[in-house]
Formats: structure tokens, sequence, C-alpha cells
């Protein structure tokens, strides 16, 4: 379970050209390429998935997905551009923190500095996801 994220007409248009072809896959039980066809249709140029786990980085930052971004959401749970704009003012304006609940969760060999990096990377996938939208004219649909 997590937050996924979709850029509504690249990611639409990216899974028509290929749907297809994974449906093919999967028919052929080729797992490996099923795989690999996936992870590109859901790659951080048209989507963004952030698990509901101690990794969660808007959590790391005491946001919500629930709390702050649903009332953002439109009835059909798109975020618009009004809404991605406040999301990034409240992503860059929230400084990352490393819980011991994130550390207990997280591989057992990862320091303190191994979990920041991540939640760094992470915050910063989401930031150009959003940016990227808004570039592209693109609102969000946001399956929480």
């Amino acid at each position: 379970m997590g937050a996924d994220l979709y850029m509504e007409k690249s990611y639409q248009k990216r899974m028509q050209k290929h749907i297809e072809e994974l449906d093919k896959l999967k028919d052929d039980n080729k797992q490996d390429e099923a795989t690999t066809l996936f992870n590109y249709l859901h790659n951080h140029e048209v989507y963004f998935r952030d698990p509901y786990n101690s990794g969660n980085t808007l959590w790391a930052m005491n946001l919500s997905w629930w709390t702050d971004v649903l009332p953002m959401l439109d009835d059909q749970r798109f975020l618009g551009e009004s809404g991605i704009i406040k999301l990034l003012a409240l992503i860059e304006g929230s400084p990352l923190h490393v819980s011991e609940d994130t550390l207990r969760d997280l591989p057992n060999e990862w320091t303190r500095s191994d979990a920041m990096k991540y939640l760094h990377e992470n915050r910063n996938k989401l930031i150009y996801f959003l940016n990227q939208s808004l570039l592209r004219e693109e609102r969000i649909f946001c399956s929480l």
C-alpha cells in the first residue's frame, strides 16, 4: 500500500502505447520481461509512489497524504496546478526527520545517514515529479 501519483496524460499515453505488449508478455508467462516493461511504465517520468511504511517521505517531514494532500484534491482525486504548487511549498518548507521507527523498519545495516540519504532521494524524486507535471501542464491523479 502507498500513495500512487500519476501524471494524467503522460501516464495514459505511455500505457496505451504498451498495454498490448504488457498483456502479451503476461499471457506468455514472460514475467521478467513483463516486470521490466511494467517498471518502465511506472518510472519517475510519469509516476511516483510513496509507500505507507516507515520509509514514507511525507511522514518523514511530519506531513500526511491524507491530512495535508487529500483536501487539495478535486472530487475525481486529481491534484491540479494550484494544489501542486501548494504541495511543493509544503515539501520544500519541511525538513526531513529519521525516527527510531524508520530505522527499525529499514535494512539492519542502514545507519541514520543511510536512511536520511534514502529520504532525501525520494523527496528529490517527488519534487522532480511535481515540477515536471507543472511544466507539462498536467494534473496528477492521486490514489491515496
